[in-house]
């Protein structure tokens, strides 16, 4: 729970607040006396991973990594069609070269 309010009445808040969380109950088999070490689940992560957890939310780590590997794609995919296209031109090209020009037309042997 959160206690929002005007600093001035802060006094006032704690006061309902303290009463609210006095009259809030967890069901019964959820709270933490009813934990039973032997067929209860343990969380398989411990303090720090759960704190690192929290600071990478909090950084937004995640959503930084997701933004930048976005951004990478992009050029991937970018990169992959320029190569595509120098490829292609310079096939292109080398076919033209690869055509000889008749310069000198072939001389038939008839004609000497």
């Amino acid at each position: 729970m959160d206690l929002l309010g005007k600093g001035s009445d802060s006094e006032s808040n704690k006061q309902q607040m303290h009463n609210m969380l006095e009259a809030t109950h967890y069901n019964t088999g959820k709270r933490y006396e009813d934990f039973l070490e032997g067929t209860d689940k343990l969380a398989e992560f411990g303090l720090a991973a759960l704190v690192t957890g929290i600071a990478a939310n909090k950084l937004g780590l995640l959503s930084m990594a997701g933004v930048f590997l976005l951004k990478i794609w992009k050029l991937i995919v970018l990169g992959c069609v320029i190569l595509t296209g120098i490829i292609k031109k310079f096939f292109r090209r080398a076919g033209k070269i690869s055509q000889k020009p008749d310069i000198f037309p072939p001389v038939d042997k008839d004609q000497k």
